[in-house]
């Protein structure tokens, strides 16, 4: 089985905080961390970013959803890299892992960490990609860049990996997706594929 916990957590320094933990019966915990990403010096250079804001120096996009958000570190690193004016939905399909990515953001956001400032640039929620991207594309496009990256088979799977696995939605991005997001983008869609 598997549980969502909530629990103080005391730190090596003494100070305690709240932690959201997802756990399972084999001792695997996944919970969000902000030593879980790290800063990336020449962001710009990234081929995420070169992807998602080509022409970042000169406009980057203020609206971005990660419609496959996972435990939102892509989104966050979006975030980071367009600048301040960028406001990043992140998308996830599993309630668990949803969950996860909002009270982990929240904490980021309060920690003073070098990752705060733009985890308060993001916000999590808990939708299916098509049926969210359909929805907000009805009127006309609510994103500049729409960003699917589905959580397909990964090699070498650590503990947490796998439950990692076991929680997300392992589907390729359909057609139908993909001509939501299409709809629902004014700039460009981004599909990762590996």
């Amino acid at each position: 089985g598997i549980a969502y916990l909530v629990r103080r957590f005391t730190r090596k320094d003494g100070s305690t905080e709240v932690r959201h933990e997802i756990c399972d019966a084999s001792g695997s915990r996944l919970y969000a961390n902000p030593r879980m990403w790290r800063i990336i010096s020449d962001v710009r250079a990234q081929p995420l970013v070169r992807a998602v804001a080509p022409d970042c120096n000169l406009e980057s996009p203020l609206r971005i959803v990660d419609a496959m958000a996972g435990l939102g570190g892509t989104a966050l690193r979006m975030a980071h890299a367009c600048g301040r004016g960028c406001h990043v939905t992140a998308s996830e399909v599993s309630a668990p892992l949803a969950c996860l990515l909002h009270f982990g953001l929240q904490r980021l956001a309060s920690q003073g960490e070098d990752w705060s400032e733009p985890a308060q640039r993001v916000e999590a929620l808990c939708a299916d990609a098509e049926d969210f991207l359909r929805e907000r594309g009805r009127t006309g496009p609510s994103f500049d860049v729409v960003y699917l990256n589905p959580c397909l088979d990964i090699s070498a799977l650590s503990k947490e990996d796998l439950l990692l696995q076991r929680l997300a939605r392992q589907l390729p991005v359909t057609q139908e997706t993909f001509e939501a997001a299409v709809a629902c983008a004014s700039r460009r869609v981004v599909l990762r594929h590996p």
